[in-house]
């Protein structure tokens, strides 16, 4: 027992403390507008999931809503020079950004038209829009989005 002790305290406690300052360091690396980005995207998987899940309209409407809203804030948060760093976010949203917008542009109509029919009965047609947003963010994730870090 003693040595499972010692084992612990010398060994796995320093490489706890290592793996917690490495993850602490690498949210640091990021701006603000990088990590709100994460934290958006976050909402919106998490949102997806919730949906995907959702066995009749009332549970669909508040993550519909949910992904209303963040898909609103994408828009502006990819300024010129905010890439870089320890993102996902590919270089082609700059040097693309026409198509990168947009992409943006066809979230957002998936995303209109999930929120009304959240607002009707019809559940295979609120299904239907929720299969159009997940497609319009696979889309974009396709060009856009690197691999994970």
């Amino acid at each position: 027992m003693q040595l499972t002790l010692k084992f612990f305290r010398f060994l796995v406690a320093p490489m706890i403390i290592i793996i917690g300052l490495t993850l602490n360091s690498y949210a640091q690396d990021k701006t603000a507008l990088q990590q709100e980005r994460t934290a958006t995207m976050k909402i919106l998987a998490r949102s997806m999931g919730q949906l995907k899940n959702a066995s009749d309209i009332a549970d669909m409407k508040i993550p519909a809503i949910a992904i209303a809203s963040a898909t609103n804030k994408l828009f502006n948060m990819w300024p010129e020079g905010s890439g870089g760093g320890n993102t996902r976010a590919k270089a082609q949203i700059w040097s693309d950004k026409t198509d990168f917008k947009a992409k943006l542009m066809d979230l957002k109509k998936a995303t209109d038209k999930l929120v009304s029919s959240v607002d009707g009965t019809d559940l295979a047609l609120a299904k239907s829009a929720f299969i159009g947003v997940g497609r319009t963010c696979g889309t974009c994730h396709k060009l856009y989005r690197g691999p994970k870090l």
